[in-house]
C-alpha cells in the first residue's frame, strides 16, 4: 500500500511540473 502511495503521489508531482511547464 505505501508502495503504491509513492507511485501515485510521485505520479501526481510529475503531472504537476508538466502542467507548469506546458
Amino acid at each position: 500500500m505505501l508502495i503504491a502511495c509513492k507511485l501515485v503521489s510521485s505520479c501526481v508531482i510529475w503531472i504537476q511540473l508538466i502542467q507548469s511547464t506546458v
